[in-house]
């Protein structure tokens, strides 16, 4: 079985609740192995507050980051083909994120 490391996701933020960023596609299965959340901006009141779904179950939700500031979250939480990766911020705050792992046949 052939394992592939990839990017799955490196995007900004939308403010939209539910927003799908990445869809694990037909006859792969992917291993999330980093999260990395992130805010760009450096105006003080430019706090951001983060929310992210795995297969619509929430590891993230209403994670507070200063202007400047980096969350980053080691895991290894399987997808199944279908399966989706959910994120946004509440307002557009300069929030992104960078999701990894290993890519694989289902």
């Amino acid at each position: 079985m052939a394992m592939t490391p990839k990017t799955f996701v490196r995007t900004e933020l939308g403010s939209t609740y539910g927003e799908v960023v990445a869809t694990v596609p037909a006859g792969k299965r992917w291993v999330v192995t980093s999260l990395l959340l992130s805010n760009y901006r450096t105006g003080s009141d430019s706090e951001s507050a983060n929310f992210l779904k795995l297969d619509d179950v929430f590891v993230l939700h209403d994670v507070k980051l200063s202007p400047g500031g980096v969350f980053t979250l080691d895991c290894a939480q399987v997808l199944e083909a279908g399966q989706t990766i959910q994120a946004w911020a509440d307002g557009t705050y300069g929030a992104a994120l960078h999701a990894c792992g290993v890519e694989m046949e289902a």
